[in-house]
């Protein structure tokens, strides 16, 4: 009944996001070989002070013991800005409308308790502007559901170093025949640490997803593959 969303628009070394909801934009950038997250963008649910600011200011005060209640909207929903999810949006008089014609008992339970000043829900987005640098090597878009399993600097992390793995694929290069040996030296390091960081993964969506539900192979397998009972 209703949607998240993150997107990022890039043009050049320009980059603004706009999110809507619980979805998050996290850009990883390589700083004296260390690998930084950095975040492009907000969750809007109520481990945002702001974001529950907002919304108890949109209510008026006597509102406020119900308005958030169980770090949920009106007790219900988690995401504090959304698309769709219009039993949160239209007014008293279009969802009453709403439930006699359905006249289900699924109807029956669409307007929420406590429903007197919507609407509750809004749609519009945060937008964060971000001008790359040398430094910023990958943007990071997803759902709840990996930044409930994984930080914002353990997903930067995990990438980092399936890239540094990646890049271990193909036969060393010097990028410049003029590099001296030093450099030759430390170029070298970092792909042995690569090897390290080498995996069977393909692309990097499938090793985060397989490090949001466990990184060893056999027992995520196995979980996957339980039966329904």
């Amino acid at each position: 009944s209703g949607a998240c969303a993150c997107v990022a628009h890039i043009s050049g070394l320009d980059v603004h996001v706009a999110n809507v909801g619980d979805t998050r934009a996290v850009l990883g950038s390589l700083e004296n070989d260390r690998w930084v997250a950095k975040p492009m963008s907000t969750d809007h649910n109520t481990s945002n002070p702001a974001e529950v600011e907002r919304v108890r200011n949109s209510h008026p005060k006597v509102e406020g013991s119900f308005v958030l209640k169980n770090n949920r909207l009106l007790s219900q929903l988690i995401p504090l800005r959304a698309f769709g999810d219009v039993r949160y949006k239209w007014s008293l008089t279009e969802l009453k409308s709403i439930v006699q014609i359905m006249d289900t008992p699924y109807a029956r339970t669409i307007i929420p308790m406590n429903y007197y000043t919507p609407p509750y829900l809004i749609v519009t987005p945060e937008v964060r502007y971000h001008r790359l640098s040398s430094d910023d090597k990958f943007l990071v878009i997803a759902s709840d559901g990996l930044w409930e399993q994984l930080s914002d600097e353990r997903v930067v992390q995990l990438l980092g170093e399936f890239i540094e793995g990646k890049e271990t694929n193909v036969h060393f290069k010097m990028s410049d025949p003029r590099m001296k040996l030093g450099q030759v030296n430390q170029v070298l390091k970092r792909r042995k640490i690569g090897l390290a960081n080498k995996t069977s993964d393909v692309n990097a969506a499938t090793h985060l997803i397989r490090h949001a539900l466990g990184p060893e192979h056999t027992k995520v397998s196995e979980l996957l593959t339980l039966p329904p009972e």
